[in-house]
């Protein structure tokens, strides 16, 4: 309406100048009424706060609807920004927070000020301290995946229970911390400390520091670390032993067995539990079970033996709990030791033994308990004592084969 107002003004003022130069005052009038519409009109938009643009019914501050929202028109409908290079955007002073701008040009300016962030061209807000990047150049929000970009406080990333993997990481640097600190080689599979081209497994140039030895006892032994001196590489030892069981000292009680004799089958044979050992594998080892056992004969009445009878001392190992697969209760690992008094009118042969049993087993990881029995036969009538010396042992040792 006001568009139609000023057309049908601009027609009678013309035909005023040229035809009719009495009617000025007529014109003047017509101009008075106008001034009043336009204030009138301008008065409202303020009131209501709110424009419209090819729109009568405008439901925001500022409204625009396209002229051609549909079809195949080749019209241009959109919204132009101001559009300066990035000089002049840090040129700017007083800037409002939210002013939306489009810098068409980054070489120009400098590379602080409002404009540190500017690094393409694009659409930019100012936060009231710094411009700041819309969209990234391509339109698409930007993300490490397919931009740079640079930390601006400290961020942490809570994988809440989900794991974190680089695949396909078949380069020389696939992924480095400060260029040299930290280099993982995904062609080689190797890590470098110092370097980024790592020569070796682990690559580590520089100083470094162990921490104190490991103390602690366990089911198998330390391996020993090796430097090779032609390349300065270091290398993995063969595991070594480690006692799982038993010490180096005396550690068995005298025990005594008294052996009945006569011809029954059940009194020519006793037997007892002389130690018992608990020890756990982490890992597929080789197991050695080694028992030093003394062994003396007397009569029941411990005194000397005359009857020129053979006795026997035994000693063997017997597993009491073991993984799925390895029998229990079952011998193994037997030592004897046999005994004949020799008597006269000259005198009698006694004393004491020792005995030792040794039994190497592959056994795999789990948790073991190992019995040392001691015993003792014959078809006459003796004592026999086991353990009773002063270097009674039963040890218990592993090697790793894995």
């Amino acid at each position: 309406m006001v568009y139609s107002i000023f057309g049908n003004l601009y027609y009678f003022e013309s035909l005023c100048n040229t035809k009719h130069g009495k009617l000025n005052k007529i014109k003047t009038m017509m101009k008075k009424k106008v001034l009043f519409l336009s204030i009138l009109l301008g008065t409202t938009s303020i009131i209501t706060a709110q424009i419209g643009i090819n729109t009568s019914n405008p439901t925001a501050t500022m409204d625009i609807t396209a002229k051609n929202a549909t079809g195949t028109t080749s019209n241009v409908d959109g919204l132009l920004v101001p559009r300066v290079d990035k000089q002049r955007a840090q040129s700017m002073t007083g800037v409002p927070t939210s002013t939306l701008i489009y810098i068409n040009n980054i070489a120009t300016g400098g590379t602080g000020g409002t404009t540190a962030n500017v690094d393409a061209t694009g659409y930019y807000y100012f936060d009231g301290t710094l411009w700041v990047k819309l969209t990234s150049p391509t339109g698409t929000n930007l993300n490490i995946y397919n931009s740079n970009g640079a930390l601006n406080s400290t961020r942490t990333v809570d994988q809440g229970g989900f794991s974190l993997a680089f695949n396909n990481a078949n380069i020389a640097n696939a992924f480095s911390v400060d260029g040299t600190t930290f280099s993982v080689n995904g062609t080689n599979d190797r890590i470098g400390i110092g370097t980024a081209a790592p020569g070796a497994k682990l690559d580590l140039q520089g100083n470094m520091i162990l921490g104190t030895a490991n103390t602690a006892t366990g089911s198998t032994g330390f391996s020993t670390v090796v430097r090779d001196n032609s390349t300065g590489e270091l290398k993995v030892s063969a595991p070594t032993s480690m006692l799982v069981g038993g010490s180096i000292g005396d550690q068995i009680t005298g025990v005594s067995l008294d052996i009945i004799g006569g011809t029954t089958t059940g009194n020519q044979y006793a037997s007892a539990t002389l130690a018992t050992r608990s020890f756990t594998l982490d890992r597929p080892s080789i197991v050695e079970f080694n028992a030093n056992v003394s062994l003396s004969f007397a009569t029941t009445s411990n005194t000397t033996l005359t009857d020129g009878s053979v006795k026997m001392g035994q000693i063997y190992f017997n597993f009491t709990s073991a993984p799925a697969g390895i029998p229990t209760n079952t011998i193994f690992g037997t030592s004897s030791q046999s005994f004949t008094n020799v008597s006269g009118t000259n005198g009698s042969v006694f004393g004491s033994y020792y005995t030792t049993s040794i039994s190497n087993l592959s056994l795999p990881a789990g948790n073991y308990t190992v019995s040392l029995i001691g015993a003792g036969a014959s078809t006459q009538a003796f004592r026999i004592t086991l353990g009773n010396g002063n270097s009674d042992n039963f040890q218990i040792k592993a090697t790793p084969i894995q």
